[in-house]
């Protein structure tokens, strides 16, 4: 009784960061449809909650990080969804995470949010950092949002504002400008963690970074 879409998304954006194939998540998908129908027929909800989710799950090998030459690019591009790409490459965020922070957990160097590991019934929240190369671009993306009165960070943006459109829209705009094809908005989170760990970051500092339950991720 109690699920509704956002714990249906949350199931197959975990499946999506593991790297599981676009097929996986479809059966998933179709899963969930099943046991919505089964337990509408047996009157224990009235109303279908996974019937608008949606995956975008791409092959494993879209997992490799962007490089240098394609970080390059998307510094200089002029497609919309470049301060969101950067903010993504500087913080390791899940995209559910900086599409969803309320404006009121934002400050100048990070903001607070938190969409996966959970603990008990409560979402474990943790401070995202924001590294130097999305520091302009977040702030420029906090003031915009703060001056168009809105609640969420992301509302200052002025592209497609629920995560699933802008991966299918803004973010393969932005691709097809730098020419790489096979990248997803996850590509930025697997580059923020391979960047880190090149600095010198500990797998285990780096797994409170990224959110992650177990270090082995």
């Amino acid at each position: 009784r109690s699920l509704r879409k956002s714990d249906f998304m949350a199931v197959i954006l975990a499946m999506e960061e593991e790297g599981k194939a676009k097929s996986t998540c479809e059966k998933v998908k179709q899963l969930f449809g099943q046991l919505s129908t089964w337990a509408i027929d047996e009157g224990i909800i009235i109303q279908n909650h996974s019937r608008n989710v949606k995956t975008t799950a791409e092959q494993k090998s879209v997992r490799a990080p962007f490089t240098e030459e394609h970080l390059k690019r998307i510094q200089n591009a002029k497609s919309r969804a470049r301060p969101i790409a950067l903010i993504l490459i500087a913080t390791g965020a899940r995209p559910i995470e900086l599409f969803n922070v309320p404006l009121a957990d934002c400050y100048e160097e990070y903001f607070v949010s938190g969409s996966k590991a959970k603990k008990g019934k409560e979402v474990i929240r943790r401070i995202i950092a924001v590294s130097d190369i999305g520091k302009e671009a977040y702030r420029e993306l906090l003031q915009a949002a703060k001056d168009a009165g809105g609640k969420r960070l992301i509302d200052g943006y002025q592209g497609n504002r629920d995560a699933a459109n802008f991966q299918k829209r803004d973010f393969k705009e932005l691709m097809t400008e730098i020419g790489e094809f096979n990248a997803t908005p996850y590509t930025c989170r697997h580059t923020f963690a391979t960047r880190a760990v090149k600095s010198g970051v500990t797998p285990q500092f780096l797994r409170r970074m990224m959110g992650h339950t177990n270090i082995k991720t």
